[in-house]
């Protein structure tokens, strides 16, 4: 730990790499995907994210570091389901939400990227209306009037949301999803 907070993660994996082999607590095994995710070594985060899951398969904030450390390497595809687990696990912790759709839009996918909505619409109760209107809106053949309510969700209390969603499809390259949050966000504040 001592390491990681002086800023020099790499010198305390091979500690943490033999603490974690000899008596894994859940917080100890965390921490390793953690300092794994810093330092970005794709090597390290595919041999050892799926012993690591193995070894606490429910907990959340295991899976979610897993899956940060594999998307910190770029490992986009492979970080997606662990993500998604975190998210069901974590029952709709925002912040396992949020790196699920990060995660999601950084695979490229628009279809990766709505599946992650629909996550979203199933777990968080107080945004699940908002992701429904989302994703009715960035299926390939919207109709005029489900863009048209994404647009008015746009205009109200969601547009921060949809700012949020827009923001993390555009930086995940996830364009034409983005495109279209984008587009209803500026009609919403042009009317």
């Amino acid at each position: 730990a001592l390491y990681v907070s002086t800023g020099r993660p790499q010198l305390g994996l091979p500690i943490l790499r033999q603490l974690v082999a000899q008596s894994p607590t859940e917080d100890d095994t965390e921490m390793l995907l953690g300092v794994i995710a810093q330092v970005a070594d794709a090597r390290l985060a595919i041999e050892l994210a799926p012993a690591l899951v193995a070894k606490y398969p429910e907990s959340p904030r295991v899976l979610m570091a897993a899956a940060t450390a594999l998307s910190s390497s770029g490992q986009y595809n492979a970080a997606y389901p662990l993500a998604a687990r975190a998210a069901r696990a974590g029952e709709g912790n925002p912040e396992y939400l949020s790196l699920l759709l990060q995660i999601a839009a950084a695979t490229g996918q628009s279809s990766r990227f709505q599946q992650a909505l629909q996550l979203v619409a199933k777990l968080d109760h107080t945004a699940s209306a908002t992701a429904m209107v989302a994703l009715r809106a960035l299926h390939p053949a919207a109709s005029t009037e489900a863009l048209q309510t994404l647009q008015r969700a746009a205009s109200g209390p969601a547009r921060a949301l949809l700012q949020t969603w827009a923001a993390i499809a555009d930086a995940g390259g996830t364009t034409e999803d983005a495109f279209r949050l984008y587009a209803a966000l500026y009609r919403a504040r042009s009317t």
